[in-house]
């Protein structure tokens, strides 16, 4: 199978992170569900964690990209769906609730010139919502996946999302290998001695923003300094830039870390505590 994706020119790296993506996407829906389960994540996410490094150890190439969109006119991305809805054809759609993935099959009411409507799940919406859009994973049919942005209607009594302004995605969270969490609260880290606000953090990055611009060079190496109120020490990470992106309120800075044995540890039990914490903040809204 791999070999069969390396020859249709699409790289291993992709295959890997998608994979890894897609199960434990599928594996937190089941956590949704079901409240027994939680014991097996720790020995999941390690496993797969060990095979990703072992891969990289074989020269792979890590996906950091953020998620990179082209505007595509919105005809042509309400044709392909109107298709779908004329052969009863369900799509998946993908949101992230404060970093945690949130995917589930949805159903295409109806189309206009520039609208789609769709049936989705109650926690969908909860998090389409919060999030102000909606990944749509149509690349094997489409070319490439696509997001919209969403609003809530209630039309007849029903839930639904109304879809319009299509972009078209190159890479995305679908891609990433770790999941990243939010803090559940505002959260201040050091760069450098600088104090920045913690956005998200996982495994293999963080995101922190800052009203202005620290004047920081692309793929310069900084300390990140993290509070002991989120690991319950506090810990001194070697990090790298590699993304700077800017927004309404200032700047957003994007590091790759670079983690010690005991610091993974410490910050993947954290990770798996907040994970637990976002999915009973997400069940409880639908109660």
């Amino acid at each position: 199978l791999m070999h069969r994706y390396k020859k249709d020119g699409v790289t291993l790296d992709y295959f890997l992170s998608d994979l890894f993506f897609r199960f434990l996407s599928d594996y937190t829906h089941t956590l949704i569900s079901h409240s027994n389960d939680w014991k097996h994540l720790n020995l999941i996410i390690a496993a797969i964690e060990t095979f990703i490094h072992e891969c990289h150890d074989m020269t792979l190439t890590t996906n950091t990209a953020e998620k990179t969109n082209d505007v595509i006119p919105d005809d042509v991305a309400i044709t392909f769906l109107e298709k779908l809805r004329k052969t009863s054809q369900k799509i998946r759609v993908l949101n992230t609730y404060h970093g945690i993935p949130v995917e589930f099959s949805a159903t295409i009411v109806h189309t206009t010139a520039n609208k789609v409507l769709i049936k989705a799940h109650a926690l969908q919406d909860i998090a389409a919502t919060y999030q102000g859009g909606i990944y749509i994973l149509c690349e094997s049919a489409f070319g490439y996946d696509l997001f919209a942005k969403v609003t809530p209607r209630v039309i007849k009594g029903h839930d639904l999302l109304e879809l319009s302004q299509f972009d078209s995605l190159t890479s995305g969270i679908h891609k990433r290998q770790t999941v990243r969490v939010a803090p559940q609260s505002k959260t201040t880290v050091l760069i450098n001695n600088f104090s920045v606000s913690l956005f998200d953090i996982s495994l293999g990055g963080i995101s922190m923003v800052c009203p202005r611009d620290l004047k920081l060079e692309l793929y310069e190496q900084v300390n990140v300094k993290v509070p002991d109120t989120l690991c319950g020490s506090i810990l001194h990470i070697e990090a790298e830039l590699i993304h700077v992106s800017t927004f309404e309120e200032g700047y957003k800075y994007h590091f790759r870390l670079e983690l010690t044995p005991s610091q993974e540890s410490e910050l993947g039990k954290y990770i798996y505590r907040r994970q637990k914490e976002i999915i009973a903040d997400l069940k409880e809204k639908l109660i």
